[in-house]
């Protein structure tokens, strides 16, 4: 059997306290994430260092701490493991390798996350920014349609992170699903936010804006409407105790006008969700999928 090595790193520069990764588009048309094969006598760092350097002319500080490998058989009788660090990017003098490389583009998380080729290049570069947000970040709100898993995920977030947990349906409904006024909610939401470490957790679209406009990482929940709505019929019918609203809201049924929210969410607030992330510096991590929420639970965890 033989076996090949490869190195590379998650690359990427901060601009307005957002990463942004780098990404290629190889000449064969793919794309991917700088790495190489290891020259003798190279450890995998200098691995790393070389072949960002080859490929694209940018010099890179790489972070050991950080460090995944993609194992898989190339051709046949093969293994191939590919070392991946994660490498801050301090140059700016960019020039791609003539021979293999087409153009270099540095993407957010979500448009690198969806214009990656491969799924293998694709998880690494999720731990990737879930390691740089864990260590660097402490503002995060979590938002989304009822049902898709928010509170769900927040109780991991909070657990492994150590940030202080705050859930909005605590904070606005009272005394069976009677609501405070938008104008005390933001009250109530600002004084949570000049704290510098909180997780909060509840979509409330009224109030949404100024929560991005203050935090450093957006976790949106976008999920289908199916999945959504069949996430609240098994809460309800599992009769699950839940400490993320007051216990005086009882869960029984799905009303007409809750039904309604979740069936058009997307319709009637993705608009205004994606205009206010494009308009404020944050970080965005965009959930689509049960599966992916599942991943990000068991690396944090």
């Amino acid at each position: 059997m033989i076996k090949e090595k490869s190195c590379g790193a998650v690359s990427y520069i901060i601009k307005d306290n957002v990463y942004y990764f780098l990404i290629e588009k190889m000449k064969q048309g793919h794309f991917s994430l700088p790495k190489g094969h290891v020259e003798k006598n190279e450890s995998e760092v200098e691995t790393a260092i070389r072949e960002i350097k080859e490929e694209t002319n940018l010099e890179v500080i790489i972070d050991t701490s950080f460090r995944e490998t993609i194992s898989y058989s190339p051709y046949k009788d093969c293994i191939k493991d590919v070392i991946f660090f994660v490498g801050k990017i301090t140059s700016n003098d960019i020039k791609c390798q003539e021979s293999e490389v087409s153009n270099i583009s540095f993407l957010s998380f979500d448009e690198a996350y969806k214009i990656l080729t491969y799924k293998e290049d694709k998880n690494v570069l999720l731990k990737a920014y879930l390691y740089l947000l864990k260590n660097n970040k402490k503002k995060y709100i979590i938002i989304g349609c009822p049902g898709s898993g928010k509170s769900y995920f927040s109780k991991y977030l909070t657990k492994y992170t150590n940030i202080p947990l705050y859930h909005l349906d605590m904070l606005y409904w009272y005394d069976n699903y009677k609501p405070i006024s938008d104008e005390m909610l933001l009250k109530k939401e600002n004084e949570i936010m000049k704290n510098d470490r909180y997780i909060i957790d509840g979509h409330f679209q009224n109030t949404l804006e100024n929560r991005i406009r203050n935090t450093e990482v957006v976790i949106f929940f976008s999920l289908p409407s199916k999945t959504c709505i069949n996430g609240v019929k098994h809460r309800i019918k599992s009769k699950e105790i839940r400490d993320d609203i007051p216990t005086t809201c009882k869960e029984e049924e799905i009303s007409d006008k809750f039904m309604y929210c979740m069936k058009h969410f997307k319709q009637k607030f993705y608009k205004d969700i994606r205009k206010w992330l494009k308009e404020n510096n944050c970080n965005v991590l965009t959930i689509n999928t049960k599966k992916m929420q599942n991943e990000i639970i068991n690396y944090i965890k």
